[in-house]
């Protein structure tokens, strides 16, 4: 704990109304000096500035929103098309082992796929 903080304590633990000055302590909290329009003016501009924050940060995730979808669509497209190569390999890979090997029954079934295949 700092020393100023601890002399913060010290004195709010001193004064005769001690939980009217504890919010002081909270991290994040404005300590607010001045008159009371001062105050008001000190909270204003904190208000404004929290609320671009919150601006700033629905925009960004819309914009990682938008992003995850659009990649998405993306992944979808290469896994369509990865799985047509893997299909067109397997019916290559049958054409050749029915050519090898001989087999009529892989040949005639391959004919409609692969016209030349007969």
């Amino acid at each position: 704990m700092s020393a100023c903080l601890r002399d913060k304590q010290q004195q709010l633990y001193t004064t005769e109304h001690p939980d009217l000055m504890l919010h002081v302590l909270h991290v994040g909290k404005l300590s607010l000096d001045g008159s009371v329009n001062q105050r008001l003016d000190q909270l204003d501009k904190r208000e404004t500035e929290l609320l671009q924050k919150i601006e700033e940060q629905n925009n960004l995730v819309k914009k990682l929103k938008d992003d995850r979808a659009y990649y998405r669509t993306k992944c979808d497209e290469k896994e369509y098309v990865f799985q047509m190569i893997f299909t067109l390999l397997m019916i290559l890979c049958c054409y050749c082992h029915s050519m090898w090997s001989g087999d009529a029954v892989v040949r005639s079934s391959l004919a409609n796929i692969v016209p030349s295949c007969e």
